[in-house]
């Protein structure tokens, strides 16, 4: 992610050029250092830095102008509590000149050579994940929670769909961990639902690993002097890692068609984040010119030559190791 200069409310700071960000991101001391301060409003959204599960906290949002060179704007910013640098999302990006659109005959070209890369769900080769279970915390089966009827046939689909891409299977024999699902409508689709399992219980017996992600800072230091870039994020990343047998039992979870427990790392365990980061940084060392953070792989490079390289390179790798990339979530520049 590049960093540049640019001047908000009459204050020149750096700001980190965000391709993934949904929203533009102004730290609270920042917001305090401009010589004019625009008026804070109330601002209800939870906002998430990555690889978390903690919002961070929320001070409210404005807006401000923003100018980099000749182009000027009124954008609107969260402003937050955090001592990271500002950040400014695509849309903005886009329209202060910061970041240029892709080139489409390119990105197509790529796309169509590694077609295999941009499609399915993916399982990394030789590897399945560990999960460090403490066997001296007693083990806890909850109730099964009522599924209401009016989902019911979605939650088939879902349940259908996972079985068949081998992210889950049916539960059989003694069962000592169990779990309920949590079930909400999607925001942006009422109409599909998000599927996830209240693992709270099983967390308390599972030991956390500890690893560590790249700061905001340490992500600018690296990018300082490239100028192309790309994200890749990987299809349901956590999916394409495969627990081990002897981890699976402790992922049980009840349905109204019975017991099924994951084959793949799910979400909900309390070391997923950290393992995840880890074993994507270990499948993709060797690349000097490539950054993961959680499913986001961002590859860069000083010129469009050297960046259309290192893409191919981290592509390739990718393919050798069997894991794939969402086809819709991706923001290749070439």
């Amino acid at each position: 992610m590049p960093v540049f200069e640019i001047e908000i409310s009459g204050r020149h700071t750096e700001i980190l050029a965000d391709s993934g960000a949904s929203v533009n991101i102004l730290p609270e001391q920042v917001y305090s250092a401009l010589p004019t301060q625009p008026a804070l409003e109330p601002c209800m959204n939870r906002i998430f830095p990555f690889s978390s599960s903690q919002p961070l906290e929320v001070v409210g949002k404005l807006q401000a102008k923003v100018q980099y060179k000749d182009t000027s704007r009124i954008v609107s910013f969260v402003v937050v509590k955090t001592t990271e640098i500002p950040i400014i999302g695509w849309n903005t990006c886009q329209a202060l000149g910061l970041l240029e659109a892709v080139n489409k005959l390119q990105k197509e070209d790529i796309t169509d050579e590694f077609s295999d890369v941009f499609s399915g769900l993916g399982k990394l080769q030789d590897h399945k994940v560990k999960l460090h279970i403490d066997e001296t915390i007693q083990s806890v089966a909850q109730k099964y929670r009522r599924i209401p009827f009016h989902i019911r046939k979605q939650l088939d689909k879902h349940l259908d769909k996972e079985e068949e891409m081998g992210v889950i299977e049916k539960a059989t024999g003694p069962t000592f961990w169990v779990s309920p699902l949590v079930i909400v409508p999607k925001p942006k689709n009422p109409d599909e639902i998000r599927v996830c399992v209240d693992m709270r219980a099983p967390n308390t017996a599972i030991r956390r690993e500890r690893h560590s992600t790249p700061t905001l800072n340490e992500l600018s230091t690296t990018l300082a002097d490239a100028k192309y870039f790309s994200k890749l994020d990987l299809n349901q990343g956590y999916h394409q890692l495969e627990l081990n047998e002897e981890s699976r039992y402790i992922t049980t979870f009840a349905t109204h068609r019975g017991l099924y427990r994951y084959k793949r790392l799910n979400f909900g365990i309390n070391s997923a984040a950290e393992i995840f980061q880890e074993v994507i940084r270990q499948t993709l060392n060797g690349l000097s010119v490539v950054i993961n953070v959680s499913d986001d792989i961002l590859v860069y490079g000083k010129s469009k030559e050297v960046h259309s390289q290192n893409l191919r390179k981290v592509l390739e790798r990718l393919r050798s190791k069997n894991l794939t990339v969402h086809s819709t979530k991706r923001n290749v520049n070439l």
